[in-house]
């Protein structure tokens, strides 16, 4: 960490240590170690940690934890989808391009309180609408209609060996293209011929595959750095990006965006 951050060493940001694990790692000079010193009080606040208890040095390896985006809300937590709210990091927007250790409690919290008022104040001003049983039979035919022999399971796999090679911590354009001609292939190859002997996965891999088709469109989008967003051909973060990468099905195609980030002074 004297090399990325001298300072704070390996008290940096979580964004910043992340991307130095990455880089050593990918330019061949892992494993990376973490020296543990006062591993018994470390495990009396945090019971997982007693695999820990004889070890005085853990190898550290990257792992996926959240997506710092999420549907578009409010103050009153409501999406642009009439009678639809949202909290919590299913959420996007509020802690920018990182967010601080604990925070995502802290939001859930403050969020979903809001989200939770507001969600039972509608319900009880608004006349219940009776579900449209055309859409349900349509939805069943859809799934009566899947024939396939790709493992489920198969795809969710490929899917993330590609993100994780061209979407991973530090990315460039070059990449980002050939995940998107990746995913591509995938939807028009195989996501249609999936088995369904195991439904949950069919759709999983059809959630993860829209998934990684958004994050991989907004990367490409967002051509700059900024904290977690590392692209290696624009190193510099660039104040003309300071706005959100917006996603929307427009007309059953996704159409790219971007929104204004409000600052209110209070």
């Amino acid at each position: 960490m004297e090399k990325y951050d001298p300072q704070a060493l390996e008290k940096a940001p979580r964004s910043k240590v992340v991307e130095a694990v990455y880089r050593e790692l990918m330019e061949g000079r892992g494993p990376i170690i973490w020296e543990v010193d006062g591993i018994q009080e470390i495990v009396a606040d945090l019971p997982f940690a007693k695999q820990f208890l004889d070890k005085k040095q853990i190898e550290l390896k990257i792992d996926f934890q959240r997506i710092l985006g999420g549907v578009r809300i409010n103050e009153k937590a409501e999406t642009p989808i009439n009678g639809l709210f949202a909290a919590g990091e299913s959420s996007g927007g509020l802690h920018g391009a990182d967010r601080m250790q604990g925070n995502g409690f802290l939001e859930t919290q403050v969020f979903g309180l809001i989200a939770g008022r507001n969600a039972y104040m509608f319900a009880k001003q608004t006349e219940r609408i009776d579900i449209d049983l055309r859409e349900i039979e349509s939805e069943q035919k859809r799934i009566e209609n899947l024939r396939g022999e790709i493992p489920p399971k198969e795809v969710i796999k490929e899917i993330q060996e590609t993100m994780w090679r061209f979407v991973g911590v530090i990315r460039d354009e070059e990449g980002l293209i050939k995940a998107i001609n990746r995913l591509k292939e995938i939807k028009d190859k195989k996501i249609e011929y999936l088995c369904t002997d195991d439904l949950f996965s069919v759709f999983e891999a059809k959630n993860l595959l829209k998934t990684a088709e958004i994050v991989t469109s907004s990367a490409i989008a967002r051509k700059e750095t900024r904290r977690t967003h590392v692209r290696a051909d624009y190193p510099n973060t660039d104040d003309n990006m300071l706005k959100h990468i917006c996603i929307r099905k427009r007309d059953d195609e996704m159409e790219i965006s971007s929104l204004p980030i409000i600052k209110k002074v209070m």
